[in-house]
């Protein structure tokens, strides 16, 4: 009888053995969404997908040409894409919204870029809104905001991996330029440097050193076109390829 325990037991386990572990689920995508988005890990989809629904809500309200009455999409945790303007966001019916995946500081983290198209700007007033709109990073396969590149303002990126941003922080009296560094595996930017002017009415405009609320050192012009020339030409600017939201 003992014999034959032994041998039930040997032959459970080589079953055992013989099979092999499924993998684990994947939760299902939602109908109203694309299936996958190119080049994106899946840790960045769920914000994708807002982004998708954004689009398509908006085009309903740009074909529509009237104002929206409340918020287009429930964006949850994510940052909202509301402030950019819906009637500039199709032109002959494509959309100018996509983002790009590049790995900026060679971690082997992808970041994830959401990228308004070059030529998409306002008529009246050509390059008031950014090429790069928000950018993200991944944490514990989760994914993090980084920072908004605000209405008025250009970010543009060097080859090693530098966010240089320059702008209007209003309409008329106040500019600056700032530049950023994402570290190896962190979870937000490094301030590099950050410049402010202030125009005065009848005085002229000066340029400090920041941060803004600091009051620092005033900077010669020489030097400040010569920031002002890096921040628009960074050397070896990264290019990021367009992919859009409506693929």
């Amino acid at each position: 009888m003992k014999r034959l325990c032994v041998l039930l037991a040997i032959l459970l386990c080589l079953c055992a053995c013989g099979q092999t572990a499924e993998p684990p689920a994947t939760a299902a995508r939602p109908t109203d969404c694309p299936a996958s988005y190119r080049d994106a890990p899946e840790a960045y989809w769920p914000f994708l997908d807002s982004m998708y629904r954004f689009v398509q809500a908006a085009r309903r309200i740009a074909e529509e040409e009237e104002a929206p009455s409340e918020r287009l999409v429930d964006w949850g945790e994510w940052p909202s894409l509301e402030e950019l303007p819906l009637g500039p966001l199709f032109n002959g019916g494509e959309c100018f919204l996509g983002y790009a995946v590049e790995d900026i500081n060679r971690d082997g983290v992808p970041e994830l870029f959401v990228l308004t198209q070059g030529d998409w700007t306002d008529p009246d007033e050509p390059g008031m809104w950014p090429h790069i709109w928000m950018l993200f990073t991944l944490q514990d396969h989760r994914p993090v905001y980084l920072t908004t590149i605000e209405w008025r303002t250009v970010g543009k990126l060097a080859g090693d991996g530098t966010l240089y941003i320059s702008g209007n922080r209003d309409a008329v009296y106040m500019k600056s330029l700032l530049s950023y560094r994402l570290e190896p595996g962190a979870a937000e930017l490094t301030l590099l440097a950050e410049y402010y002017n202030e125009i005065t009415l009848g005085v002229g405009e000066a340029w400090y050193e920041g941060p803004y609320e600091g009051g620092g050192p005033v900077i010669p012009r020489e030097e400040i076109e010569a920031l002002r020339e890096l921040f628009w030409n960074p050397p070896n600017p990264m290019k990021l390829s367009f992919i859009p939201i409506e693929q």
